[in-house]
């Protein structure tokens, strides 16, 4: 048994140095290919807001036009990619010099749908509403709706008129330097 014992230590040793032993690797790489991934989260565009002191009717007064996102209304889906827009409301406000606000609404598409294409009601966005310039005693504000792609100029002129008595009429915009062929024939809707 004595014989025994040495045999197994160096049998025991033998195979521990042999199990620590670095073993050559055999790493097997995968590389999967991978789909391309289209984004479907829904692009949202610019807030805006501009301001203009005028004279109107006398006296000073302050303009103010201001875009913004409007995340309740539904989605706008752009017709050429599918991509998908938040549709846009606008502020309209006129102050007079005392700071009392003598108009203020909130203007959407929606609004304008009497005076815009099927094809921009169903894929279009207002895009925008600023103020013109006073046209016989009116406040005039020309914009557009049409395609929510900031690259695109494919839109439809829209425009309101502001009187002094806080009425407004909106209509599309026939005038030549907004105009579009086949728009000319639509009548203005007064609200």
């Amino acid at each position: 048994m004595h014989r025994l014992l040495p045999l197994a230590l160096m049998f025991m040793a033998a195979v521990s140095f042999t199990a620590c032993k670095k073993k050559p690797a055999h790493e097997v790489i995968l590389i999967e290919e991978q789909e391309e991934v289209v984004d479907t989260s829904t692009v949202v565009t610019s807030s805006t807001s501009r301001t203009d002191t005028i004279t109107w009717g006398g006296a000073k007064c302050t303009v103010t036009v201001a875009r913004s996102i409007d995340k309740e209304r539904p989605r706008v889906i752009e017709e050429t990619d599918g991509r998908k827009y938040y549709d846009t409301r606008i502020l309209v406000r006129v102050v007079n010099k005392e700071g009392k606000t003598f108009f203020e609404r909130y203007f959407t598409k929606d609004d304008f749908l009497p005076h815009i294409s099927q094809r921009w009601k169903k894929h279009g966005a207002l895009l925008g509403l600023p103020f013109d310039r006073i046209d016989n005693g009116n406040l005039l504000f020309r914009g557009s709706v049409g395609s929510p792609d900031p690259v695109s100029d494919d839109i439809e002129p829209v425009k309101m008129l502001l009187n002094l008595s806080a009425q407004y009429q909106l209509s599309r915009d026939n005038e030549p330097s907004m105009y579009i062929p086949g728009l000319e024939d639509e009548a203005d809707v007064d609200v």
